[in-house]
């Protein structure tokens, strides 16, 4: 579990490297802000694929 964990930082990483014209990290927050809406927006009962 923590090796998956942490694939995301290699990932960033990488992309902080080789991107070309891409605010990495501000990317990444927005992509935070909509999964985090994106869960919210879930209902809150137990339920096979959504």
């Amino acid at each position: 579990m923590v090796s998956e964990a942490n694939h995301y930082t290699t990932f960033l990483n990488f992309a902080r490297k080789y991107s070309v014209d891409v605010d990495v990290d501000k990317r990444w927050k927005e992509w935070l802000d909509f999964e985090g809406k994106l869960i919210q927006s879930y209902g809150n009962k137990e339920a096979i694929h959504g």
